[in-house]
């Protein structure tokens, strides 16, 4: 709670202190309330270790601050501090994606952006031709999902500039290594109260490149998948996307005839939550885009079907 200190008494044991909103003056104990130096009203900076007063308080003022101006991204010294927007920014893109080109983090005139740490981690590897990692942390609904596509399309289009003649084939190879993300996500992802595409389980993506800079292939490597949310849900989760998508896209060959004659409220294992489908989301649609990757990583339609089938 911001407040202006008026007086201090017995060598700062105590602090008479006014609220930023107004009222009456209040003395707290400085060994019973957490007292924080603020900065200047309105101060706002690009990286929170730039603030004056450092602390937890200023950080979280910075970064209210910020995100009032859409600017989700602040730096902590070589760390990135995002914040979720739920919702579209125009910070994406490819002419965004070429202004962090050979940049470093915290270059002048570049705002702090997800781009600038794939951009650190990518020259890492190409001048020191040793491993780096980009790690994502964050609690359910956090971003890390959306967060990791993004960097996965700015590696894929940062390599693609240095490949030369392969431009044709690598963009195949990026365009493969995208298409893993509605895959895992119908397989793996889920609605939760507080995220309508939370991931339930974890991931590691390891991209290989190479000497040129050029992507040359990927390994993504999953554990500890949430497996009993295939026969029990809570109202009002959703089980894995994969199920609704099958209900509402696959072919009746596919479904067979008694899954072809039901709908997901016949079924147990969706019908245990009242939330059935998400708004502007389309079930039938995401089927088409999950099994469209399906053919853009080689697998056959033979393959496919059974997949369906099976499930």
């Amino acid at each position: 709670m911001p407040a202006v200190v008026t007086n201090v008494q017995q060598n700062g044991a105590r602090v008479t202190v006014r609220r930023a909103q107004g009222g009456p003056e209040e003395t707290l104990d400085t060994s019973k309330h957490d007292i924080f130096p603020a900065n200047v009203q309105g101060l706002t900076t690009n990286d929170h270790c730039a603030l004056i007063h450092l602390n937890e308080p200023c950080v979280l003022e910075n970064s209210k601050l910020r995100f009032l101006r859409d600017e989700i991204y602040t730096y902590t010294g070589k760390i990135l501090v995002a914040l979720n927007p739920f919702g579209p920014l125009p910070v994406y893109g490819e002419s965004q994606m070429a202004t962090y080109v050979d940049k470093e983090i915290g270059a002048k005139g570049l705002s702090p952006h997800l781009y600038a740490m794939g951009e650190a981690a990518y020259k890492h590897v190409k001048r020191h031709k040793s491993p780096s990692a980009l790690v994502m942390s964050g609690e359910s609904g956090a971003g890390k999902t959306e967060t990791t596509k993004h960097l996965m399309r700015y590696l894929a289009w940062r390599s693609e500039r240095v490949c030369g003649k392969a431009v044709g084939k690598l963009g195949e190879l990026a365009n493969a290594i995208l298409s893993t993300n509605p895959l895992l996500e119908a397989f793996g992802n889920a609605k939760t109260v507080r995220n309508n595409n939370s991931s339930r389980f974890g991931k590691m993506m390891r991209l290989h490149f190479e000497q040129n800079g050029s992507v040359s292939g990927a390994v993504i490597k999953t554990y500890l998948l949430e497996k009993s949310r295939a026969v029990a849900i809570t109202n009002p989760e959703r089980n894995y996307h994969i199920f609704y998508q099958l209900v509402a896209g696959a072919s009746a060959a596919n479904k067979g005839p008694l899954l072809a004659s039901l709908t997901p409220d016949g079924l147990r294992m969706l019908n245990q939550s009242q939330c059935i489908s998400m708004p502007n989301i389309s079930d039938a649609d995401a089927f088409g885009e999950t099994f469209g990757a399906m053919q853009k990583l080689g697998v056959n339609q033979r393959a496919q079907d059974e997949t369906a089938i099976i499930l």
